[in-house]
């Protein structure tokens, strides 16, 4: 096999392999979901202003342990951002108090309701 082909080859399985690596599922357990939802009310109540991005020394321990890449609050509500690649997302997503999340796979970002007020959301780019 000419080298060209190797390597094409090989970028492909690479960026196959970064694209399946980065992707994560939620978590289902019922207990994990109600803290991760109480945790994050707890943060957004203690800032009400638009956009804030928590350092990892804020970050309460049951998010913590879910190991994610970032946590912020925007006027919607709290990402807890799971894994990203270029400028598409993935992670938690709990709505601020009387703001509407509708559950859609057809928008961008889209959100799927896990349970206790907490939805995995995904943002394309």
């Amino acid at each position: 096999m000419p080298i060209r082909q190797l390597m094409a080859a090989g970028s492909i399985l690479l960026i196959f392999l970064l694209i399946v690596g980065c992707s994560r599922e939620p978590i289902t357990d019922k207990p994990t979901l109600k803290t991760v939802s109480s945790e994050s009310e707890a943060l957004l109540r203690a800032n009400s202003l638009g956009f804030h991005d928590f350092r990892r020394s804020q970050w309460p321990p049951v998010i913590a342990r879910l190991a994610p890449q970032a946590v912020y609050a925007d006027r919607a509500g709290l990402h807890i951002k799971m894994s990203s690649w270029f400028v598409a997302e993935e992670g938690y997503f709990v709505p601020r108090i009387g703001f509407p999340t509708v559950e859609t796979a057809a928008t961008d970002p889209s959100y799927k309701s896990i349970g206790y007020g907490v939805f995995w959301y995904r943002i394309k780019g």
